[in-house]
């Protein structure tokens, strides 16, 4: 039985959802969708429990329910080693301070390029 290796992608916006699956998918990786921060968390647990893995995680921080940077802390605390990509708006000075110091592996802007995301993918997943 192959084991599949996630690529997860959290935002509560279905188009950028839709943007970064489509970058995402030219690594061959699978991909999973989360809405929000508890989404996301159901999903990592159905993940483990199936026997499979998360390789990455790309988070945006403003989501409704459960914030990326909530996420995060509770990710880590269920020892997912996965690297994470933090999405965040320009000016989000808490997202960029939470991102330092929760050991998130890279932090992008808003807006980003297709190729500033598939680089920064690859070279986490060492593409």
């Amino acid at each position: 039985m192959t084991k599949n290796n996630y690529i997860l992608i959290i935002d509560d916006s279905s188009v950028n959802r839709a943007f970064i699956d489509s970058v995402i998918r030219k690594t061959g990786y699978p991909t999973m969708h989360a809405t929000d921060g508890l989404d996301a968390l159901d999903k990592c647990v159905n993940i483990r429990d199936t026997g499979d893995s998360i390789a990455l995680c790309i988070v945006d921080i403003n989501m409704p329910r459960l914030d990326g940077l909530e996420f995060i802390r509770q990710f880590r605390k269920m020892n997912q080693p996965a690297p994470i990509v933090v999405l965040t708006g320009e000016d989000d000075e808490t997202a960029i301070q939470g991102n330092k110091l929760l050991d998130a592996s890279v932090l992008m802007c808003k807006p980003f390029s297709i190729s500033e995301l598939l680089f920064q993918v690859n070279n986490l997943l060492g593409l």
